[in-house]
């Protein structure tokens, strides 16, 4: 019965051609860019992993304010770098 079902895709595949190639070539794509945001995910989730205490780890922010309206930069003043 298998062996049926492969040899009606074939011939299928072979009597459409045009229609086969874009269906194959957007799961192709579907997928590789399925597994491209995968992998960017799980880099952007391991950052600082290696850490002891890595749910710990915070990022100090400074708010600027300017003409063009309000920014967040990842700066911090001098003071709170300096160990006192």
């Amino acid at each position: 019965m298998i062996k049926h079902y492969l040899k009606v895709s074939f011939r299928n595949l072979w009597k459409y051609k045009s229609f086969s190639a874009i269906n194959i070539l957007g799961l192709a794509i579907g997928m590789a860019t399925c597994l491209l945001i995968l992998q960017y995910v799980s880099f952007k989730l391991s950052y600082d992993q290696f850490h002891k205490n890595a749910d710990n780890i915070y990022r100090v922010v400074m708010i600027v304010t300017s003409k063009e309206g309000l920014f967040n930069m990842g700066l911090s003043p001098i003071q709170l770098l300096v160990k006192q």
